[in-house]
């Protein structure tokens, strides 16, 4: 079993259920195993107006999990055109880049300096950016 995870005869703590108010997981439409996805019948997808693939949240309170669907943002109606914008004036004049300096390069860096990370490491919870 997998650090964290729980069998069907365990409790958690009042602390594990205090820290586990939401969990966001993608849906699959098959038990395929992979870390992080969660089966769902396909009646309750339809309740939640999910599709396969879509997402859902769960949410703990006390000693119970509720089901929710998650509604993604958005798209902002500006970025597509501002990054259209960018790269026709990168073509246009590619001269007018410039790199960073090594004064501003070095303080992008510093507050990183030391900190170790393993980009193949899942991300735990809800992230928003």
């Amino acid at each position: 079993m997998t650090p964290g995870a729980q069998s069907r005869n365990d409790t958690p703590s009042a602390a594990d259920r205090a820290s586990a108010t939401r969990h966001v997981s993608p849906l699959l439409g098959t038990g395929d195993g992979v870390k992080g996805q969660t089966t769902v019948p396909k009646a309750i997808r339809q309740a939640l107006g999910v599709g396969y693939g879509g997402r859902i949240a769960f949410r703990v309170e006390g000693n119970t999990v509720s089901v929710h669907a998650v509604t993604e943002p958005e798209q902002d109606p500006a970025l597509a055109p501002f990054l259209a914008l960018l790269e026709r004036d990168i073509a246009a004049r590619p001269n007018a880049l410039l790199s960073f300096g090594p004064e501003l390069a070095a303080r992008m860096t510093e507050p990183t300096e030391g900190v170790e990370v393993d980009p193949d490491t899942p991300i735990e919870g809800e992230v928003a950016l």
